[in-house]
């Protein structure tokens, strides 16, 4: 089951709301606190330790550009 059109993980901050971030995936026992760690990281400090803007979910703004992983 996906969690979204390409199947990747979903990684990022809710631009309209400051403090709040969100990671979904669907790997929860490998990719779980990974990704827990990095949201947390977002929420506390508004930045991840690695670059994960391709797991953003800005990567579905314009489907046209084949931003996928």
């Amino acid at each position: 089951m996906n969690i979204d059109i390409d199947g990747a993980p979903l990684i990022g901050a809710l631009s309209e709301h400051l403090g709040v971030s969100f990671a979904a995936n669907v790997i929860g026992y490998t990719l779980g606190p990974l990704m827990e760690r990095e949201a947390a990281g977002i929420a506390l400090h508004g930045r991840t330790r690695t670059d994960l803007a391709p797991l953003s979910i800005q990567r579905f703004d314009n489907p046209k550009e084949g931003t996928t992983l």
